[in-house]
């Protein structure tokens, strides 16, 4: 019986609901239908899908809210809903989702707090919220997230400092919090993320120095600190990273 269905790049514009349950596969796995032209509200339906591992939906013309539903889920791996018009806030019911491992909301409507809940779930290693209207501080849970590799909350509403409480993220790669409205200045330990590649706080307002420990990234390829407040001397530290391709200050 399919397990896989893939339709993603095409041109189609809805999808039908099934006349008849038994025409769809209770076992399917994998359901892709990113980059058509779907619009209206995600279809209920595909919530009695409780076998999917993979669904995405990115890059479609999807609006309203995300379904509480979602919850359904309970063997989800990978959530891609990135780059529609879904608004509100995102379901709690996600938490129900123990297995997840990426969630994709980037490019959406989205709007309240980031939710602490996603710290609950244990098997993320890519949290991409970016684009939306969230508000409000980082949550203390995401950053218990030891397996998280990658974090983009760039181009949102958030404010307060930027936690220290972040280098628990020893796993992290990617970290873009890009034009938010922070205060404060770039945590002073942020050397402990060892792993780190790009490092995005451009545009976030913040003030005082480069911290020092910036020279303990021995695997940064990009640094972007542009569009800040940022004053003093540069490190020296920074002229000794060996895989630094792109600077931006």
């Amino acid at each position: 019986s399919m397990r896989i269905i893939q339709l993603g790049v095409n041109n189609f514009t809805g999808i039908a609901k099934p006349s008849n349950a038994a025409c769809v596969n209770p076992n399917l796995e994998n359901l892709d239908i990113h980059e058509n032209r779907i619009y209206g509200d995600f279809p209920a339906w595909l919530t009695d899908l409780t076998s999917i591992l993979v669904l995405d939906v990115s890059g479609n013309v999807f609006s309203g809210h995300f379904p509480a539903k979602v919850g359904n889920f309970a063997a989800l791996q990978e959530l891609r809903a990135a780059n529609n018009s879904f608004v509100g806030e995102i379901p709690t019911s996600i938490g129900k989702c123990r297995s997840l491992r990426v969630v994709d909301f980037e490019g959406n409507k989205f709007s309240g707090q980031i939710p602490g809940f996603l710290g609950q779930l244990r098997s993320l290693t890519a949290v991409s919220l970016g684009r939306n209207g969230f508000s409000g501080r980082i949550p203390s849970d995401l950053l218990s997230l030891s397996g998280l590799e990658t974090l983009n909350l760039n181009e949102n509403h958030l404010t307060g400092a930027i936690p220290s409480e972040i280098t628990k993220l020893a796993n992290l790669s990617i970290l873009n919090l890009s034009f938010n409205r922070f205060s404060g200045e770039i945590p002073a330990n942020v050397g402990d993320l060892k792993r780190l590649t790009v490092l995005n706080v451009s545009g976030c307002g913040l003030t005082g120095r480069i911290p020092v420990s910036v020279g303990g990234l021995m695997k940064l390829r990009v640094l972007d600190l542009s569009k800040q407040r940022i004053s003093g001397q540069l490190p020296l530290e920074l002229f000794g990273l060996p895989d630094l391709q792109v600077v931006a200050l």
